[in-house]
This record gives C-alpha cells, sequence and structure tokens, in this order.
C-alpha cells in the first residue's frame, strides 16, 4: 500500500495503491450456507462478545479475529476452537442447529481495547469459517498472508467465509 497526498489550493488529495492476491474459486455450494449475529457491533473493554450461527445444514466452525491495529504484523487470532488446559486445542464440534458461541459455562469472549493507541475507537473483524469437513488451524495466531493461504488450500464447494466488522469502544458511551 502506498500513500501519496498532494496539496493544491489549500486542498489535499490522498491516493491509495494496493496489492493483491486474487484467487479464481470454482463450483462453490450456494446451499451451504449460515446466518451469524452478534450480541452488538459496538463493544466497550471487558464487554462480552456473543455470535450466534444459524447453519443451513451441518457444518463445522471456526471463529477468528482480525486486528486492523496489530499493525504490519496483521494478526488473524483464532477464538473457536480455543487452547484446552492442557494446551491442545480443542476439536471443533459439528453444528447442525441454533449456535451460541462460546460454548460452555466458563468460557467468555471478552472484548478488549489495545493499549498502545491513542485513538478512541477501533475497528475489528470477526471471521466465521464453515466447512464441511473438519479442518485443524493449529496456530492461535496467524498473519493475513497466511490465513488467507490456509483458506484457500480448502476447496470452494467445502467452505463458506463471513466477515462481521465490529467496534471496541475505549471510553463509555453516554447514555
Amino acid at each position: 500500500k502506498k500513500e501519496q497526498i498532494i496539496g493544491e489550493n489549500d486542498l489535499r488529495y490522498c491516493y491509495y495503491s494496493m496489492e493483491a492476491n486474487v484467487v479464481k474459486r470454482n463450483n462453490p455450494d450456494p446451499s451451504f450456507d449460515f446466518d451469524v449475529s452478534l450480541n452488538s457491533l459496538f463493544f466497550q473493554d471487558g464487554d462480552e462478545m456473543e455470535i450466534e450461527i444459524n447453519p443451513g445444514s451441518p457444518m463445522y466452525v471456526s471463529l477468528f479475529v482480525f486486528s486492523i491495529e496489530s499493525g504490519a504484523d496483521q494478526l488473524v487470532s483464532r477464538l473457536y476452537p480455543g487452547l484446552l488446559p492442557n494446551g491442545h486445542v480443542e476439536e471443533t464440534q459439528k453444528i447442525s442447529k441454533t449456535t451460541i458461541f462460546p460454548r460452555g459455562k466458563n468460557m467468555l469472549y471478552d472484548v478488549s481495547f489495545p493499549a498502545d493507541t491513542m485513538k478512541s475507537k477501533i475497528s475489528e473483524v470477526l471471521y466465521i469459517v464453515a466447512t464441511k469437513n473438519r479442518v485443524n488451524f493449529n496456530l492461535t495466531r496467524f498473519s493475513i498472508d497466511e490465513f488467507n493461504t490456509k483458506i484457500s488450500e480448502i476447496p470452494s464447494n467445502e467452505i463458506r467465509l463471513k466477515h462481521i466488522p465490529f467496534h471496541i469502544i475505549k471510553q463509555k458511551i453516554k447514555d
């Protein structure tokens, strides 16, 4: 990404360029799909996130958060399946009816505001990966390139990927 700023007559114009890896995906399965909703699109530091997924057919679900604020690394962190106390990754379960994540009484998805930013609001993206067969995402963090490579390795008729942007607010919202 390159940025060029040109000043002219007290006006500033910004120009950006972008590089993209475009991958042709053949034969998607339009009947393999799901609806997703969050308990909010605006969170404060420490709020709990709930993710409701309503599958159109049985599927395995993996959840990730893309942290735009993580800088050059641009990390994608796995939420589900999570780590077990023994350090192993829990096994994702096939869902066939409406399911709310996190699953289990002792699990929470707490939203946290990064300490190293001066901004009052940041945006992140929840990635929901649904697959027909179990896929092991063994890493807890990926670069965005590693994540996109892993996703592109799954045949297009066996995967559905959705992105849900959400915002984290540093200060309490005034009523």
